[in-house]
């Protein structure tokens, strides 16, 4: 009983920890709707530590919409830390609860979580040049979220690390 007890005061003092992380996603909030058009994307991101390799944390998407292609190479955001490796899986995570899939709880959800859009931001914006090429504006009431993810893959797959790939259907949320 007192390990069991140990272990939900665990995840109750290390919670703010773990969403800060890159944790769960944030949601759709009530005041805004997911619309069309559905974009295909295909995204690869090294999860490694950045103590382990220079490349950690860059990542590149290239998105399609009918004939329509564009893409761009980025380095995550700090909203996302890898500090559960390359692992697909929530199983004996403090994520459990949130689903099976720790891809679609570290990345469902808009954009701007892990590829870059501030202007003035050190990688510039990435998101709106990208969409751009596909003759949609992004704006504050027109934001890029990933609603669906299939396909994610761990190269090689490791707690330390790796290469994790996914292909991601992207609509945009709009006000209601």
């Amino acid at each position: 009983m007192m390990r069991k007890l140990g272990t939900v005061l665990l995840l109750l003092a290390t919670w703010p920890l773990v969403t800060a992380g890159g944790g769960n996603n944030p949601g759709i909030p009530p005041t805004s709707k997911i619309t069309g058009p559905a974009i295909s994307a295909i995204v690869i991101i090294d999860t490694h530590n950045p103590a382990v390799t220079a490349t950690a944390g860059q990542g590149s998407i290239r998105l399609q919409k009918g004939t329509l292609v564009s893409g761009t190479t980025f380095v995550v955001n700090n909203t996302v830390v890898f500090d559960l490796g390359c692992r697909l899986s929530t199983a004996g995570t403090p994520l459990e609860s949130q689903g099976p899939s720790l891809t679609a709880v570290r990345f469902l959800g808009p954009l701007t979580r892990f590829v870059p859009a501030d202007p003035s931001g050190l990688q510039g914006d990435r998101l709106t040049p990208l969409f751009a090429q596909l003759g949609i504006t992004i704006s504050g009431t027109n934001i890029p979220v990933i609603t669906d993810i299939d396909n994610d893959v761990c190269t090689p797959s490791t707690v330390a690390g790796g290469v994790l790939s996914f292909i991601a259907t992207i609509q945009l949320q709009v006000p209601h």
